[in-house]
Parts: structure tokens; C-alpha cells; sequence
């Protein structure tokens, strides 16, 4: 019955990474990314890693501040074994701060009745983790074990948040992405941290920035802008094209208006 179980788990998780993932390390409980592709319908699967939040005050918040417009419809909670043997292409690091106790687990979450596809998806998921933001992106996307890497990546660097290396240019992840050829096909980056190379800066029809505005300001600061990998040296071959993956990034600009006046996600958090 339990080796059931665990084959299940891991075949949801299979599942889960083989769509269109949006990646987050470093993410608190910041709920801007979930909105902005959750509304544009661009993407509905994310994964969001913090080696500091802990999954006690994680659940509490969901359930107090979660997303504007959905409630929790189904929890699988996941254990280490579940994720398959690693080999990391890094070695370990030193914290700068006392890791939580690891955890992870996929939240469904159902969108209220009386809203509709104008809000957001009828469903997304998360994958919330309590781990290194760094070391989870080689687990997870840089294995051989066929999980394609994700179709974005939020960076974001934290100045004194606790990183003990950047998620920016030159940073660990960035190594371990250059190390294995694999890369998200987009980044939605904020203005304090340095793209990856290889990266353009995705404009709007009149050649402007994207406006990502419209979906609520992230707690932690700043402005975003979507960029789309144009370079192809090293990159390993992944994901399947789709008839979905024609919605371009464009689609995002002026989509929505803020977050408060009733769209797909909490500004504040998650």
C-alpha cells in the first residue's frame, strides 16, 4: 500500500515538472509571479523554495492571505524520496542562517465560484519547498532523469535577505545552469538583480518594457521586467512545443488591472 502510494507521489511530481513550470528561489511568500501568469493564463504550475519559511507559518498564511479569488482545494504532501537519487553539480554551501526543517508538498488551488477566466485559471498548483533555492534548481532541472527546465525563472536577489550566493548573473544557480546547459526559456527579473547572459528584454508592440505593474507589486520591492533566452549554445533540448506555447509574452501587457481591484493572486503574498 505504501509502495503505491510513493509510485503515485512521484508519478504527480513527474507530472507536475513536465508542464509549464515558473520557478522561484528565494520566494517568501511573494505572490506577484503567481498572479501575473496566472492571469494571462501563461503559465498554472509554479514552484516557490525558501530555505527560511518554514511550512508552519507557510500553511497559516495561505489559509489567512492566501490568493484573492481561491481556496485551498487539495494538499499532497511529498517526502525526500519521492524526488529520486540526485547528483549535484555543486558542492554544498554554508548558510548564512539556520535552515528549516525541509519540506515540501502541492497545493491546488480552485478558483471561487461567480469569477471567471477573466480572474484567472479555473486551477493552478504549487509546489512549495523548504530547501536551498540553489541546489533545488540542479535537483529538480539539471538531473538525467528527462524533467525539462522551467519555462520561467523569477530572479530576484535579496541584498541582506540570507543568500550566500546570488540567483543573478555569476551566482551558484547560474553556474549550475552554464555546467549543464540548461536554462528557462524566460526570466522575470527584478531591477536589483543582473540577468544571465544570453537574455533579451522582452517589448511590448510599440517597443517599450512589458508592464508588470498591473499584477500587484512584489513585498519585495521594485520593478520586474520579462526577459527570453535568445541564445541556443549548450542549451540542452526540452520541452515539446505545444499550441499553447503561442501565447507570446506580450500577451501580459495591460492585461490586468491591480491586484486589489480583484485578479488572480495577493499582491502581499501568498
Amino acid at each position: 500500500m505504501e509502495a503505491a502510494r510513493a509510485d503515485q507521489r512521484r508519478a504527480l511530481l513527474r507530472r507536475f515538472l513536465s508542464e509549464r513550470v515558473v520557478f522561484y528561489p528565494g520566494s517568501g511568500s511573494d505572490g506577484q509571479p503567481v498572479a501575473l501568469f496566472n492571469q494571462t493564463h501563461a503559465a498554472h504550475c509554479h514552484v516557490y523554495v525558501d530555505y527560511l519559511l518554514k511550512r508552519e507559518d507557510l500553511l497559516h498564511k495561505l489559509v489567512t492571505d492566501g490568493f484573492l479569488g481561491y481556496r485551498l482545494q487539495a494538499r499532497v504532501d511529498l517526502e525526500a524520496s519521492d524526488f529520486g537519487s540526485v547528483r549535484y553539480h555543486a558542492p554544498p554551501q554554508k548558510y548564512r542562517f539556520e535552515p528549516v526543517k525541509p519540506y515540501g508538498f502541492v497545493q491546488v488551488f480552485e478558483r471561487e465560484a461567480g469569477l471567471g477566466e477573466s480572474h484567472g485559471a479555473a486551477r493552478f498548483a504549487v509546489l512549495f519547498l523548504g530547501a536551498d533555492g540553489h541546489a533545488t534548481y540542479d535537483a529538480l532541472f539539471c538531473q538525467e532523469n528527462g524533467v525539462p527546465a522551467p519555462w520561467c525563472m523569477v530572479l530576484q536577489d535579496h541584498g541582506f535577505g540570507g543568500n550566500y550566493s546570488d540567483f543573478g548573473a555569476g551566482g551558484l544557480t547560474h553556474q549550475v545552469a552554464r555546467a549543464c546547459g540548461v536554462y528557462p526559456e524566460f526570466m522575470l527579473k527584478a531591477d536589483n538583480t543582473r540577468i544571465w547572459p544570453g537574455y533579451e528584454e522582452c517589448l511590448d508592440s510599440q517597443g517599450g518594457t512589458l508592464d508588470t505593474s498591473g499584477f500587484g507589486a512584489s513585498y519585495m520591492g521594485g520593478r520586474r521586467s520579462l526577459w527570453v533566452r535568445t541564445a541556443t549554445r549548450g542549451l540542452r533540448s526540452d520541452r515539446p512545443a505545444r499550441e499553447s506555447d503561442a501565447r507570446r509574452p506580450e500577451a501580459m501587457a495591460g492585461a490586468g488591472s491591480g491586484l486589489d481591484g480583484g485578479t488572480a493572486g495577493s499582491a502581499g503574498g501568498v
